[in-house]
């Protein structure tokens, strides 16, 4: 169905089957749970501008394949969509998927949920009302840098090397073989984005708490950041770990992040007061039938025991005794989970699979749940939880898979409840119907997904948020889109979560907002396929009641960061053509070999393959070269921790990105004859003849690629000149 039969049935959004690619439905039931989450899909629809046009590895992949998914589902209103192109790149991201066997639906969710969450993570403010007016004031009342700071900051630069980030460390073992860019031409980075991990190895969604305090200058207070992105504030809950100490009652309290909760299946149910039985015949004859019935239908137990036993307290005795830090020995203790925060769409996974080392065995136990009555999780709240997180306890059933079948033979299938009509729809791959809420409720339920239920208050304001941003759009038709000081503009991550979360969190303008504060995107189309117009009055409200940062009263590009982003795409588009033409597997001109650490390698190859820059947050700079490593010493192994280039590719690098130092070995072996750099080799395309002013077209264009004025000056060519060009008219002196 095309984008022109909307109006003729608007009532087939969101029913599309997915094609079966061979044993492919553990992950058609994930795909189908995870598109009617409407957190996601409205954020994918409404946000993919500030994503990407052009693919360039495999996460990037995964998120435009979910992107078109979620298209067909509800802008397109498709009936079969083929997920053909998100398969791939999860079985390029991890090789498990890669054959045509049965696998585990839960351990596909988190792997690909986890994949968008590493491509779409960013460094934010945690969300306190101080902690972001730090941040902004970082941000926005920085001074310019002087020349002098800038020289000053390149010289040291070019002085040292600059060490990489640990997380560098941790990439995958997939290197490549060779000169650095004799594969420039394949579309794909080798396997894996280089400042995230390799595929989860993970079973659950488990994230660690990863709160940083920014250092800062002087003593002032430190701006804690964290790294996020739209699907971790989706799934996202903070779970406490409690202990009480059975000797001293000290408590200890340990705070988790998960993106789901794996729940025991208790063995018999919670058991429920009961009124005390009448003695009669009738009494006994109904206790004979139950007990009869009991030998031959296994009884359920609830969702609620499941999540009790979850929660439920814990001794340590024996060999798991707690080391109290007050009583400084091991005591009897007692420990309990609880929940710390809420997260705006809950992921229960039922354990139904144990794995032995050489056997499996599933639990087939009755678990029921309801689709019409509400989950309320206010007595899993940790006491001492923050106090907004008991103004929205409830939750509704969005979703379920289902597994039927044994450990060797078995299918999914998966149930979604329409964000609309309210109906629900089975999912059996390619087939889609219709089902009366029973026929869910019966379900043998695998992985339940429930949506955190609105108050009226926040429906309300939804309500009223969606008009003023018509009438405001409506304004700015009439006036020719020319911004005023009665319009402020909303980013759309923000509008999406205002329409979708119980709680939004504060305004994050201060993301769509560059340090002049002013858009730093390349074109004004590009912002306004962003952000949403509003009244200034109504942004003033928000505002009040959220928090966050200052009004975008202008979607006009600022223009010293469209001078960055001009000069940026222009070296990156120079470099790559001068790599390719001077790369070889040889020596080539010089005499030696020049080694390169491969983590440097990795983060140049994202770098030189992304796609131009269409706002300052999407260029990825490689950073500086950084050989440290290789000089220390160790067991390091060529194509694995660093490879050989040859003496024009190496100081084209100097030249575009500096760092080092030089390795040159008279073999490609790091334990080889050491040998001397030739700094004649550098390629001509790029060696200005004049370091002084004034300049020719020539030379300019040569001064305009280097790490100095790219990476340090952001492409400020009078601060370029005032730090690193001479004058030489005033240094010519009397006699010239």
């Amino acid at each position: 169905m095309h984008r022109g039969d909307l109006e003729a049935n608007p009532r087939r959004k969101g029913i599309c089957g997915l094609s079966n690619l061979g044993n492919t439905c553990y992950m058609n039931s994930a795909l189908q749970c995870t598109a009617h989450c409407h957190e996601l899909q409205k954020y994918f629809r409404h946000c993919k501008i500030s994503m990407w046009k052009t693919e360039t590895n495999w996460h990037q992949e995964v998120v435009a394949q979910f992107i078109r998914l979620c298209e067909d589902h509800w802008l397109h209103s498709s009936q079969l969509h083929t997920p053909e192109g998100l398969l791939r790149a999860m079985q390029h991201l991890k090789p498990d998927f890669a054959d045509l066997g049965q696998h585990d639906s839960h351990e596909f969710l988190c792997c690909f949920l986890d994949t968008m969450h590493e491509e779409l993570k960013r460094d934010v403010p945690v969300p306190e009302v101080r902690n972001i007016q730090l941040f902004c004031e970082d941000k926005f009342n920085r001074p310019p840098a002087t020349p002098a700071e800038v020289f000053a900051e390149a010289s040291k630069i070019q002085g040292k090397t600059l060490g990489l980030a640990s997380e560098d460390q941790e990439m995958e073992e997939d290197r490549p073989e060779g000169s650095i860019a004799v594969d420039i031409p394949s579309r794909w980075v080798d396997g894996d984005n280089p400042d995230s991990p390799a595929s989860p190895k993970k079973a659950g969604l488990r994230k660690p708490s990863d709160v940083r305090p920014k250092k800062m200058p002087n003593g002032e207070p430190e701006i804690k950041l964290r790294s996020s992105s739209f699907v971790s504030d989706v799934f996202e809950a903070q779970m406490c770990t409690s202990i009480i100490c059975g000797v001293c009652g000290t408590q200890s309290k340990n705070l988790e992040s998960s993106w789901d909760v794996g729940l025991p299946i208790p063995a018999d149910p919670t058991p429920t007061p009961t009124k005390r039985p009448t003695v009669g015949a009738m009494n006994w004859f109904n206790t004979t039938v139950t007990k009869m019935k009991s030998l031959f239908v296994e009884r359920p137990v609830e969702l609620q025991d499941c999540i009790r036993k979850f929660c439920a307290k814990e001794d340590l005795i024996g060999a798991e005794q707690y080391h109290c830090d007050k009583c400084k020995t091991k005591t009897n203790a007692e420990k309990s989970t609880s929940f710390w925060r809420l997260p705006q769409v809950l992921c229960i996974h039922i354990k139904r699979f144990r794995y032995d080392l050489l056997y499996g065995q599933k639990n087939v136990k009755p678990v029921s749940f309801s689709t019409s009555e509400i989950l309320d999780l206010q007595p899993f709240l940790h006491a001492d939880c923050p106090a907004d997180e008991r103004q929205s306890t409830s939750y509704q059933l969005t979703g379920v898979v289902q597994h039927l079948g044994s450990m060797t033979s078995g299918h999914y299938v998966s149930y979604c409840r329409h964000k609309s009509t309210n109906t629900w729809y089975e999912f059996d791959d390619a087939r889609v119907s219709a089902v009366q809420p029973e026929t869910v409720e019966q379900a043998q339920a695998y992985i339940l997904f429930f949506r955190r239920v609105e108050t009226p208050d926040v429906l309300q304001s939804r309500i009223s948020l969606k008009g003023d941003a018509r009438r405001a759009l409506s304004a700015l038709e009439k006036n020719n889109n020319v911004d005023g000081k009665d319009v402020v503009y909303l980013p759309m991550s923000w509008y999406c979560r205002f329409t979708t979360f119980t709680s939004p969190g504060p305004l994050n303008t201060y993301e769509s907002l560059c340090e002049h504060r002013a858009i730093g995107a390349a074109n004004r189309r590009i912002a306004e396929a962003s952000h949403v117009p509003i009244p200034v009055e109504v942004f003033q409200q928000l505002l009040a009641q959220y928090g966050g940062g200052p009004p975008i009263y202008s979607l006009d590009p600022c223009p010293k960061c469209l001078d960055w982003i001009a000069a940026y795409n222009a070296r990156k588009q120079r470099e790559f053509d001068v790599i390719q033409q001077y790369d070889s597997r040889d020596m080539g001109e010089g005499d030696c070999w020049y080694l390169v650490d491969n983590l440097w390698v990795k983060r140049w190859k994202r770098y030189v393959r992304s796609p131009d820059a269409q706002d300052v947050d999407s260029m990825c700079f490689p950073g500086p070269v950084a050989n440290d490593r290789l000089l220390e010493g160790g067991k390091l192994k060529i194509s694995v921790d660093y490879i050989g280039v040859n003496a024009r590719v190496w100081f084209a690098f100097m030249y575009l990105h500096g760092g080092g130092p030089p390795v040159c070995r008279e073999k490609l072996h790091l334990d080889s004859g050491e040998m001397t750099p030739d700094p004649t080799l550098t390629p001509p395309e790029l060696k200005p003849s004049a370091d002084a002013l004034p300049l020719s077209s020539e030379d300019e264009e040569r001064h305009r690629l280097t790490w100095q004025f790219v990476d340090r000056c952001k492409g400020d060519w009078k601060l370029y000149v005032a730090a690193f060009l001479k004058d030489s008219a005033a240094t010519a002196g009397p006699g010239a």
